[in-house]
């Protein structure tokens, strides 16, 4: 017999948002500061938001964030 833990929460569908957009002003900021994208993917991991250089320069060159391949 299987146990019953309770309610499952599920997330959802497809990868999780990498950079939450309350960051999304800094990173801008940042920029115009003159850092480039990796400094600025190392400072937001220095405050806890795990992402990559290459989801920072999609916010930045204005692709949006969560971009999908186009068709």
């Amino acid at each position: 017999m299987i146990p019953d833990h309770g309610k499952v929460e599920r997330r959802g569908a497809g990868r999780p948002r990498s950079i939450p957009p309350e960051f999304f002003d800094t990173i801008l900021q940042l920029y115009k500061t003159g850092l480039g994208y990796r400094s600025i993917t190392t400072h937001l991991r220095g405050v806890g938001v795990s992402t990559t250089f290459s989801a920072v320069r999609r916010l930045i060159k204005g692709q949006g964030a969560y971009a999908g391949p186009s068709d």
